[in-house]
């Protein structure tokens, strides 16, 4: 008796599963689903699911890597055109094109996964369609540049004469002149914006950073940014101090009915010009309401006149921060 295939037995048992096309076919079309089954009728010429993944799982700025598509089944006559879209974030660092076709009578092709210059650092999965079946790629991370940012300081006072200055330095010089922008956080708000240079091919920048006067000690986020979607390079902490007075006063009594002199010092010298509140609590000595540091001074001298014998604590006021020194009046001799 002639031998029955063992295909040819099960061939019935398969069909009504729907595990074959027909009962009388001896190679089994293996379906993920009832969608995957519909599709298959409407679609004879592809009796298979759609698959796309991608040679390499990272890629840097500056590389490339190859995405393949595949289906199980021959491509049609005129090919199979397969439309590809990158997900999540991928499209800030990568492209792909549009589509790719697979040959009439093949089932594969490949199609090139191009990185540009971008700060992002983002993953995602390539999308492929093709009719009805929509197949993803595994996870693919692209990561961006990178930027070393640093500063000239890593304290100094804000209003004061010191410059602080933001260098970057990139991880890969970008091919067409680039700019950066860099500010910092203060306690209400930000610094004005200064811009960071970078020619082709340079990838080294340095720019300025202009800080007020604050009131208090501050540790400010300095950044170089973007400002779009594609990623900033990174930022650096600067310690903001507050300018602040403090009082010298005479190393001896003032005499009564004559003037001596008192000081007002800075913490730091000051970019522009200070006003300093002075106040005395008594009759006994008299102050100048206000006095003014020069800019690019730090101190600034003001008379003290003695009235009355007595004392008197002088008090002066910048930055709202304030200082205080007691002076004594003295008489100038013998009085009857």
């Amino acid at each position: 008796m002639a031998q029955i295939s063992r295909a040819r037995l099960l061939a019935p048992m398969l069909a009504f599963f729907g595990l074959l096309a027909s009962v009388g076919s001896a190679a089994p079309l293996l379906y993920r689903g009832t969608e995957d089954v519909v599709a298959a009728m409407s679609a004879p010429a592809i009796a298979a699911d759609l698959t796309v993944w991608v040679d390499r799982d990272h890629i840097n700025v500056g590389e490339s890597a190859l995405g393949y598509v595949e289906l199980a089944s021959p491509a049609p006559a005129g090919g199979a055109t397969v439309s590809l879209y990158l997900m999540v974030n991928l499209s800030w660092g990568l492209t792909v094109p549009e589509t790719v076709k697979i040959p009439a009578g093949q089932t594969r092709a490949s199609f090139p996964i191009l990185s540009f210059y971008s700060f992002s650092d983002v993953y995602g999965s390539v999308r492929a369609t093709y009719g009805d079946w929509t197949a993803y790629s595994s996870e693919v991370r692209f990561h961006g540049v990178t930027a070393q940012v640093t500063g000239n300081k890593t304290s100094f006072y804000g209003g004061s004469t010191t410059e602080y200055k933001l260098t970057v330095k990139l991880s890969l010089a970008p091919p067409q002149e680039l700019n950066l922008y860099a500010y910092a956080w203060l306690p209400r708000g930000s610094t004005d914006t200064t811009v960071l240079k970078f020619p082709a091919g340079q990838d080294t920048a340095e720019t300025t950073i202009v800080f007020p006067l604050l009131d208090a000690n501050y540790n400010s986020r300095v950044f170089a940014s973007t400002f779009s979607t594609t990623g900033n390079p990174g930022g650096t902490t600067v310690r903001v101090l507050a300018i602040k007075p403090s009082l010298v006063m005479p190393t001896s009594d003032i005499q009564r009915g004559k003037t001596a002199t008192g000081k007002v010092v800075l913490s730091a010298n000051v970019r522009e010009a200070a006003k300093i509140a002075l106040v005395s609590n008594t009759n006994s000595v008299t102050v100048p309401a206000t006095v003014t540091v020069p800019a690019g001074a730090k101190e600034v001298t003001f008379p003290m006149q003695g009235v009355s014998t007595g004392y008197a604590s002088i008090q002066a006021t910048f930055n709202r921060s304030t200082a205080t020194s007691t002076v004594w009046v003295v008489a100038t001799g013998v009085e009857a």
